[in-house]
């Protein structure tokens, strides 16, 4: 399972910054920053995109495939 919520919180709190600020950085609401961290939303690709940017990380590790176990 992919941890998208869980590592947009932690890679943002690294970073230093809230979720408003996080939100004005990429375009979206603080809500939708909110809703993802929560695992209630995902972020769509163009979004997923811009958070690797501000957090200068891979997709792979935003989403948390990098860390999957291999079945």
């Amino acid at each position: 399972m992919l941890d998208i919520g869980e590592n947009v919180k932690l890679l943002r709190k690294l970073k230093g910054i809230s979720q408003v600020q996080l939100s004005d950085m990429t375009g979206t609401s603080a809500r939708m920053i909110k809703f993802i961290e929560k695992g209630q939303k995902l972020p769509s690709l163009a979004l997923a995109m811009e958070m690797a940017k501000v957090f200068d990380c891979s997709l792979d590790t935003l989403t948390g495939f990098n860390n999957r176990k291999e079945d």
